[in-house]
């Protein structure tokens, strides 16, 4: 008994240890990018006049919980920063909020099936049409259709925008 007792307290520092190692694999930044989670990440943000949009989208972050979610993550964080009136969620009763388990509905499902989703994610495009079956009109731009000082200037003005985007909620991707 003695020694399958040392075996577990063993087996369970050993796990304790092990378990403190692990941590998220992130790729390393290629030059000249700079890192957000550096001091001159934190710098350029603070001192950036195109960074209203970032504040109210901070704290609604979520991790995609697949690899198919990437635009079902970033819809929930929109919605929930937008303050667009969102589903009861029994998780977090009384309080309404959207995740990606319920942003998905019947309206959702006419410009994008569930079955599509899962299986290739989503277009920039079905990103537009999905807001708005929520209310929210978006205006779609694609970088690969504009210059680089172009998508600049349209990427600062829609990050300058004041909350709650007075207007159309601008979507840019490369």
């Amino acid at each position: 008994m003695r020694v399958l007792t040392s075996i577990l307290k063993v087996a369970s520092l050993s796990l304790c240890l092990t378990i403190g190692q692990v941590s998220a694999q992130t790729l390393p930044l290629p030059e000249p990018l700079i890192n957000l989670n550096s001091e001159q990440g934190a710098r350029l943000l603070l001192e950036s006049e195109a960074n209203r949009a970032y504040w109210p989208l901070s704290i609604q972050f979520v991790t995609q919980k697949n690899q198919a979610y990437c635009g079902v993550a970033s819809l929930t964080m929109v919605l929930n920063a937008l303050g667009v009136p969102a589903p009861s969620t029994p998780e977090f009763e009384p309080f309404k909020t959207f995740t990606q388990d319920n942003l998905l509905n019947g309206e959702t499902e006419k410009v994008l099936p569930k079955e599509v989703l899962a299986k290739i994610g989503m277009t920039l495009d079905q990103i537009g049409g999905l807001l708005t079956t929520f209310g929210v009109k978006a205006d779609i731009h694609h970088a690969a259709d504009t210059s680089l000082d172009e998508f600049r200037k349209l990427a600062t003005e829609a990050l300058s925008d004041p909350p709650p985007w007075s207007g159309p909620v601008r979507m840019l991707m490369e």
